[in-house]
């Protein structure tokens, strides 16, 4: 069910409700209905941006550093995103290993992010890549735990990768794990 269906369900509760006058029974509607969007929460985080062409698609990736999913699917979208087929924000979080909040934060802090997170990528799961060192990431882990708990409460659950997109008709999806089919996941894309 996406973010627009349990919208709609929640405008139909609220209206039954208040034809039949359930009072204080309709304030979860209500609370529902004032949570934001969870594009405009995403746009808080802390992440990395592969900005690619303005006009293009934009979508944003929650993933582990230790995620074997989450590696091949910036290996998929790589040349996308220098065609300018899809922007990609990336938002670190850390679940999968002791060490993925604080590699998290050395790409935050590092003094070109998404380079940082090329090498990572790049590199075989599992070794260390050299990332170049910017601020203090330990100041930074702080973070990418509240991207972790962001995402769990969007998502129910950790997940990595979890992809947030609009489809074409601007309406909010979910995407949890690698997308099957690349190219036809992007066709899917709002511009």
């Amino acid at each position: 069910m996406n973010y627009s269906t349990v919208r709609r369900r929640l405008v139909l509760g609220m209206a039954l409700v208040a034809t039949f006058n359930l009072g204080v029974f309709a304030r979860p509607f209500i609370d529902e209905l004032r949570r934001p969007d969870p594009f405009d929460l995403l746009e808080t985080t802390a992440r990395i941006s592969q900005p690619g062409v303005a006009a293009a698609p934009r979508v944003f990736v929650a993933f582990d550093p230790y995620c074997s999913f989450c590696h091949k699917l910036y290996q998929s979208l790589a040349l996308r995103v220098e065609s300018g087929d899809v922007q990609v924000e990336w938002v670190p979080v850390a679940f999968m290993n002791a060490d993925s909040a604080s590699v998290a934060a050395e790409m935050l802090t590092a003094t070109d992010p998404s380079i940082a997170l090329s090498r990572w990528f790049g590199a075989e799961i599992g070794t260390s890549p050299v990332i170049p060192k910017g601020a203090n990431p330990t100041e930074v882990e702080a973070s990418v735990s509240a991207n972790t708990a962001l995402v769990r409460g969007l998502v129910g659950r950790n997940a990595a990768p979890a992809v947030f997109y609009r489809d074409k008709g601007g309406v909010m999806q979910l995407t949890v794990g690698l997308p099957s089919d690349i190219d036809g996941w992007l066709k899917s894309l709002s511009s």
